[in-house]
């Protein structure tokens, strides 16, 4: 029942002033606390030009391991614009999660079985050419596909053949399974071309299919564990009271279902890895379904807190969300060449010298396109736009790139003309408004790493590097780096080091790759 300013002299005197802190001053009910700037200077710095490619790495997640479900592209369909988000987004948090000392798996959970797979099998078998096949696989099994679904319009009996075909294909049908195979192989060829030059890895292509056996012990567990029932030939667990519809565990056919094989795939990951957590990047429209999942799952008494929907909003379309079934699709492969195609075009207006003009264009082209991804909030849509994203001036991967070749060019003319290279032996005397901006927002990276972990959005990383070119920029347009004494010029020369090697390592977390000159 003291009144503020009381308190806060009272606190003030007990306050143990760290070594970072210059002074600590009370204004009425307030105390203020000032930074030692020279002080947290020296730490920061030496700590990045020592670390240098492994600043930002910490050991938070030590034996503890992360598993994450991405990209997950159906087999026999072209990888359309729609996979692109869980790819990235996935492969930024397996990179942070790695950096944060995590032991981390990501699975390819790729839709390789189901009922489609009897509609592509029974097309393959009515309208299939093996010549075309061999020729571009993608592209005749999309063929069939959209086929299917135009003749079953006139045929709905089609659905039943189909059904009967994938029945087949459960049983072991040597034909079935032959070609089943066949169509997963041609796939897999077709999609690791995209991964490689989005430079994304996976631990595991377990899929669908890989858990058809594990399909008798999990509903062994469902049953023992939860309360199941038959529902009009199917067997579900009512999840009425939760509300929402039933978890389904074999459809009235017999077959078995989406649900089902998740399960068995959440109850074999959880034995095999025993992860800390088990995340599902998964589009929003999936929401529904975890939520069966996870609340099932938790019936069967796992904590549910270990399983985590990391959602994310779609690509904004004219003409709305695509979709196979009508052929409509954007290739993912398509979008990657424009993209390279439109930054060589850009460069070469710019009338750049780089002699490696095709390579430059290339990590400048698939870095705008992930960087447009990562860099806008996963809940949200992604709007499409190529001004944008390929802006040198923008909120953008190449404003980056930019940013990291100018100081790379400063660093190079320091070391020819001043014959100065970064180096610790410096004075760590920032006074400017300019360099304490500068050094305040180096020292959030670490932090913006964890934020990026903790609430998996990528989103916080990318757009914190973003600041840091801003305020470098205003630095740069502001301070001249090659002028004053020659430890004012070290001191400088030091500070656009440690900003190089943070936007270098943070756009590696991001998946994107930098460029030394443009």
């Amino acid at each position: 029942k003291k009144s503020g300013p009381e308190i806060a002299k009272e606190l003030a005197c007990v306050i143990k002033k760290p070594s970072f802190i210059k002074s600590i001053n009370i204004a009425g009910p307030y105390i203020n606390f000032f930074v030692n700037y020279e002080k947290l200077a020296k730490n920061l710095l030496q700590k990045i030009y020592a670390e240098k490619g492994s600043y930002g790495k910490q050991n938070i997640g030590k034996n503890k391991t992360i598993v994450m479900d991405i990209s997950s592209p159906n087999i026999a369909k072209p990888l359309g614009i729609g996979h692109l988000r869980s790819t990235v987004i996935g492969g930024s948090l397996y990179k942070i999660y790695k950096a944060l000392g995590y032991k981390t798996i990501s699975i390819n959970h790729l839709g390789d079985w189901g009922t489609q797979f009897g509609k592509l099998i029974y097309a393959y078998k009515n309208w299939g050419n093996l010549k075309d096949l061999r020729k571009n696989p993608i592209k005749h099994l999309l063929f069939l596909y959209v086929k299917f679904h135009q003749e079953v319009k006139d045929n709905p009996k089609l659905d039943d053949l189909a059904r009967e075909e994938f029945q087949k294909l459960e049983n072991n049908d040597k034909k079935n399974l032959e070609m089943w195979k066949e169509f997963r192989r041609l796939s897999l060829e077709e999609f690791d071309k995209i991964y490689k030059i989005l430079k994304i890895r996976f631990d595991s292509y377990n899929g669908e299919a890989f858990y058809v056996s594990k399909l008798e012990k999990a509903l062994e567990v469902l049953k023992k564990k939860t309360e199941t029932k038959m529902s009009e030939g199917a067997l579900i667990v009512d999840l009425d009271d939760y509300g929402m519809p039933p978890f389904f565990a074999i459809k009235s056919n017999g077959t078995s279902s989406y649900h089902l094989r998740d399960l068995a795939a959440a109850l074999y990951r959880f034995d095999q890895y025993k992860p800390e957590k088990l995340l599902y990047v998964v589009g929003i429209d999936q929401k529904l379904h975890f939520e069966q999942l996870f609340k099932v799952l938790d019936l069967m008494g796992m904590n549910k807190n270990r399983f985590v929907h990391v959602d994310f909003g779609m690509f904004a379309f004219k003409d709305g969300k695509m979709s196979t079934r009508e052929g409509k699709t954007i290739a993912l492969e398509e979008v990657l060449d424009e993209s390279i195609k439109l930054s060589k075009k850009i460069l070469e207006e710019k009338k750049s010298q780089i002699k490696n003009i095709d390579d430059t264009a290339k990590k400048i082209g698939i870095g705008a396109v992930i960087f447009n991804d990562l860099s806008t909030d996963r809940i949200r849509n992604v709007i499409f736009d190529w001004s944008k994203m390929l802006s040198f001036d923008g909120d953008s991967s190449v404003y980056l790139q930019y940013t990291y070749v100018r100081c790379c060019s400063i660093l190079e003319k320091a070391k020819k003309e001043q014959k100065l290279s970064p180096e610790i032996n410096v004075g760590f005397e920032y006074k400017s408004k300019e360099e304490i901006a500068l050094i305040k927002q180096l020292s959030l990276f670490q932090e913006m790493i964890i934020k990026s972990a903790e609430t998996y959005k990528p989103s916080y990383l990318a757009n914190y590097l973003i600041d840091l070119a801003k305020v470098f920029n205003e630095f740069y347009n502001n301070c001249r780096v090659l002028s004053g004494t020659e430890k004012e010029m070290k001191n400088k020369v030091l500070l656009v080091f440690c900003v190089s090697q943070v936007i270098k390592n943070g756009l590696a977390l991001l998946g994107i790759e930098t460029v030394d000159k443009m």
